[in-house]
């Protein structure tokens, strides 16, 4: 927890702005909020248009977001439009009343009235003291002041704060791609044929020729210099400044261009200034103009996104400019189209006639090259936004599962936690197995690195290992790996070697879906083929009233689709993923996690390895300078001081550090910001067994490494797991101590549930 002491507190009582990842997440804790003494306050949940819209034109189109704003741009939208002020009181006082509100509550409370939720909800957060929203739109200065928020001497919680550090270089980069320069230079051309704010659009379009400009006269180069087919060119944040200075984007033009568009933005979102216009453009007959005649809203969020990555490089007197490396890259696509020869060859076909049918048969589809440029602005230092954030909050309390190591947290973010807690699990060690497998059924031995990942041997041990564990555990099984490319690889050996096969006669195999769409009924599927085997009914209304308290709508798949003979279910999914992060799997729906190897990041991810680079080069830069420190830290216990430290057999531990005495700002190598990424996507997936008090389950760490090298692949592994390991080095060790444990918990829930019929019986 970060606070500010010294800071007078604002009048009256500051605000707490909640902030979570998802929209799911927010639901999850509104509904514990209603649990508490303190549902009655006054609050409010910022969510976005996909969540809120209720005007049946664009609620389903693709990109609710621009069509919203093109909406009302034109001022046609019929449901922002000003409603009688009763009406929408006594619609909000009633959702009140009935105690704290979840985004769907909002939106059925004002369907009748009609009123937009997404613009009612921004209102009702002025007067709101607990405001729960992502955290993107605290973190995102363009989300922040789009929704008015005012974060100075205000308390901030950042739950599921394993992800700020991604969010935050996030929230400071940006991608810019020839589509969208082109589309913006349309956009203004258009606005400047016709009269609009003309100074303004031609300033902006003499910007998008310098970058289009950058952008070609550096592919030129990467061709003549026999590039592969998908080149990049890497500068430095001072190397670009100089380059974008020499086609006249230095900072002082760029400061002039920020100005225009600040001007050209309030004129178009002057209401009265920009429906004179637009009368005075039909007047002037000019509809036929081959322009767009209004900028769209992709054009003016490019604008605003860009500018603002702007200004963080070269704000305090250029600064942050060595936080960020601009890359070049060219990607080469290939898109299936018909030649021309093959239609002329189709009309001699058919004699030429100008009606006859043109079919797939007679056609000869060719491969084409697209080519793409993008220029992408990437900031590798997190604190560039969170530092700023931080300064001005009362304080900010980050709160996750996942954070430790602590150390390495503090280190990226550049800021001091004074106050630290890191607590022992609710559950008591016999609830919980946790072990660890060196070798599988047949002897081989387990080690997921990427040189062992193609093997056949292993990927059917690994196979072996899945199947054997699968028939000692009932009910749901989640089985992680570090990536979709292994995934794929394993389910097209098993499904070659008849292994998938087989699994799916024990339990029902569902694999992770990577898009969103269709993921509820997608759920519901596993929740369904998980309770139609559980033979304790309080489990299946369990998950009847979450999906009930979710408002999941998603209809129940037809049973007859799923094997009644089987033992439950098992997901196979990939960390970082959907199914590891902020979806409820407990009691039966996850008995058994399995993770197979260490989640890394994509090595040869060019993000990847210029945060390694940046990473090594602030370390080595920050050695010199303590060269003359007794005790400087090796990189091994810079990364695991914080484990070191915690690793006692108290149930809480926490620290406090003197705040005032002056510290050289810790730094993480390349190598340690690599292994804190992994363990703490490992540890995020690890979490989805154990979801309340009275859960029980166990996780298998399916590699050698974890047993052959456990002082050094354990140390980044949650305490609550990391103390309650058991190593093994054969399947069938670990075969006898895991059928122990999940026999004594049956035999456990058939007792309980003999009390509870017994209670039915003699109530």
């Amino acid at each position: 927890m970060i606070s500010s002491e010294d800071k007078k507190s604002t009048p009256g009582n500051p605000k707490i702005y909640y902030c979570t990842r998802t929209h799911k997440q927010i639901s999850q804790v509104v509904r514990e909020l209603r649990k508490t003494k303190y549902k009655n306050t006054k609050m409010s949940i910022l969510s976005s248009r996909k969540h809120t819209c209720i005007n049946p034109e664009i609620s389903s189109s693709p990109n609710v977001t621009d069509s919203c704003h093109n909406l009302l741009l034109s001022g046609v939208c019929a449901y922002d439009l000003p409603r009688k002020k009763s009406d929408l009181s006594r619609a909000v006082d009633k959702l009140d009343r009935s105690g704290p509100w979840d985004i769907e509550d909002l939106v059925q409370a004002l369907i009748p009235i009609p009123s937009c939720p997404y613009f009612c909800s921004r209102s009702l957060a002025r007067s709101a003291d607990i405001i729960f929203c992502p955290y993107d739109y605290l973190l995102d200065p363009l989300n922040r002041s789009a929704t008015s928020l005012e974060v100075t001497d205000h308390v901030i919680i950042l739950d599921e704060a394993h992800n700020i550090e991604d969010a935050s270089r996030e929230a400071a980069s940006f991608t810019i791609t020839e589509h969208q320069l082109k589309s913006a230079r349309d956009d203004l051309e258009g606005l400047r044929i016709v009269g609009f704010e003309p100074e303004a659009c031609s300033m902006l379009i003499a910007m998008v020729d310098g970058i289009l400009r950058v952008m070609q006269l550096t592919l030129s180069r990467l061709v003549r210099a026999g590039e592969t087919t998908q080149p990049t060119q890497v500068w430095t944040g001072r190397e670009i400044c100089g380059l974008m200075s020499t086609v006249g984007l230095g900072p002082e033009q760029i400061i002039e261009q920020s100005s225009a568009y600040q001007k050209l933005s309030a004129s178009i979102m002057d209401n009265e200034n920009y429906e004179d216009w637009y009368r005075n453009r039909n007047r002037d007959n000019l509809s036929n103009n081959q322009f767009q005649h209004k900028p769209t809203h992709r054009t003016l969020h490019f604008f605003n996104a860009l500018f603002t990555v702007l200004s963080y490089m070269f704000r305090d007197n250029m600064c942050h400019l060595s936080d960020y490396r601009v890359v070049l890259v060219e990607t080469v696509g290939y898109e299936k189209q018909l030649t021309k020869e093959s239609i002329t060859d189709h009309n001699k076909f058919t004699e030429s006639k100008i009606d006859a049918w043109i079919t797939k048969k007679h056609l000869k589809p060719r491969f084409v090259e697209n080519k793409e440029l993008s220029l992408n602005f990437w900031c590798l230092n997190p604190s560039v936004v969170f530092s700023q954030l931080a300064s001005m909050a009362h304080c900010v309390i980050l709160m996750s599962g996942t954070l430790s190591p602590l150390d390495s947290l503090e280190a990226e973010l550049n800021v001091q936690f004074p106050l630290r807690l890191e607590a022992n699990h609710v559950i008591s060690n016999s609830r919980l197995l946790v072990t660890t497998l060196s070798h599988g059924p047949n002897g081989t031995r387990l080690c997921a690195t990427y040189q062992h990942q193609n093997t056949y041997t292993f990927q059917d041990e690994i196979g072996a290992v899945v199947v054997n564990a699968c028939r000692l555990v009932p009910g749901g099984v989640l089985c992680f790996l570090p990536s979709y490319s292994l995934l794929d690889k394993l389910i097209q050996r098993w499904e070659l070697t008849g292994l998938l096969n087989n699994l799916n006669m024990i339990k029902h195999v569902m694999i992770e879906p990577r898009s969103s769409v269709g993921l509820d009924d997608w759920l519901e599927e596993f929740y369904t083929s998980v309770n139609q085997n559980v033979p304790n009914a309080k489990l299946k209304s369990r998950r009847k009233s979450i999906d009930q308290a979710n408002n999941n709508e998603s209809p129940s798949l037809n049973g007859k689709s799923l094997m009644l003979n089987k033992s439950g279910s098992i997901i196979f999914a990939v960390c970082r993923g959907k199914v590891s992060e902020g979806l409820d799997f407990a009691d039966s729906y996850a008995r058994l996690v399995i993770a197979i190897g260490i989640p890394y990041p994509a090595f040869t991810n060019p993000q990847v390895q210029q945060k390694r680079e940046f990473n090594d080069a602030l370390y080595k830069s920050s050695a010199k300078m303590a060269c003359t420190d007794k005790h400087i830290r090796s990189p091994l216990q810079n990364l695991n001081s914080s484990v070191e430290k915690y690793d006692t057999n108290d149930d809480i531990t926490s620290s406090t550090s003197n705040v005032s005495s002056p510290r050289r700002r810790k730094v993480l190598s390349g190598s340690e910001w690599y292994d804190a990424q992994a363990y703490r996507a490992l540890n995020q997936a690890l979490g989805r067994c154990i979801r309340h008090a009275n859960d029980w389950g166990s996780i298998l760490l399916a590699d050698a490494r974890f047993v052959e090298q456990s002082s050094r692949y354990m140390c980044g592994i949650s305490r609550w797991i990391r103390s309650r390991v058991n190593h093994h080095c054969s399947w069938e060790s670990l075969e006898c101590q895991l059928q122990s444990f999940v026999k004594s918990h049956e035999t456990e829930e058939k007792v309980e549930k003999q009390v509870e019929d017994l209670d039915e019986i003699f109530a």
